[in-house]
């Protein structure tokens, strides 16, 4: 009865209520994939961050010194 929600969908829906997405999330799949496509198709301005989130860090992989990697968050403009 119900369609899937496509992931472009999801990361858009995202963006616009919260105003940042971590590329870490674990509700999408390849989030920078899909950043990329509303940049380019959809024309959205979408700034790359570093991000320091407890669940992103639980994700990430470990440096040879056993520091997590430091991963990034997509930030909407709002200026437009």
């Amino acid at each position: 009865m119900f369609d899937k929600i496509s992931e472009l969908t999801k990361v858009r829906s995202v963006l616009e209520l919260e105003g940042e997405i971590c590329s870490k999330d674990g509700s999408i799949n390849r989030v920078r994939e899909q950043v990329y496509r509303l940049q380019k198709y959809e024309y959205m301005d979408i700034w790359k961050e570093d991000c320091n989130c407890v669940e992103g860090m639980m994700r990430s992989k470990l440096n040879k010194s056993g520091v997590p990697r430091i991963h990034k968050k997509y930030v909407k403009d709002w200026a437009i």
